[in-house]
């Protein structure tokens, strides 16, 4: 009389037909035991897998903040540097208008002088001129 049969997809035995209560009671006994087992097992692979989510997460969470940290700092070092280059922009162009006011303050001093003395030439000249006229008297 056969009292077990092979399960082909679990590999299990399984009871057939006929098979007396206390053999099956000891068969389910040791599926459950192996069921117990497997799941016991499971369950350790997944508490792993839930630590370890954890520590990547947590990985991953301190890794970016140091990455905003240090772009942070790059912007505010790039902020400060175009504030600084805008300043001496300013203050470079400022030297140049005050360069410029004063050459042109030079070159219009040397302007009247200019003028005066060729007025100075021109009046010479008519004294000059005049005095060499003969007069036809």
């Amino acid at each position: 009389m056969v009292l077990t049969s092979l399960d082909s997809q679990t590999c299990n035995l399984r009871p057939t037909f006929g098979t007396p209560k206390i053999v099956m009671y000891k068969l389910l006994q040791g599926q459950h035991a192996t069921l117990t087992l497997n799941l016991n097992i499971e369950h350790s692979k997944n508490t792993a897998l839930v630590r370890e989510r954890a520590s990547f997460k947590a990985t991953c969470k301190m890794v970016a903040n140091q990455e905003a940290v240090s772009l942070n700092l790059t912007i505010v070092t790039l902020k400060a540097n175009a504030k600084s280059s805008e300043k001496s922009k300013q203050d470079l162009l400022k030297a140049k208008d005050v360069k410029y006011k004063d050459t042109f303050s030079l070159y219009q001093k040397n302007l009247k002088s200019n003028t005066k003395l060729l007025d100075q030439v021109a009046t010479l000249k008519k004294k000059s001129t005049i005095g060499l006229q003969v007069s036809p008297f």
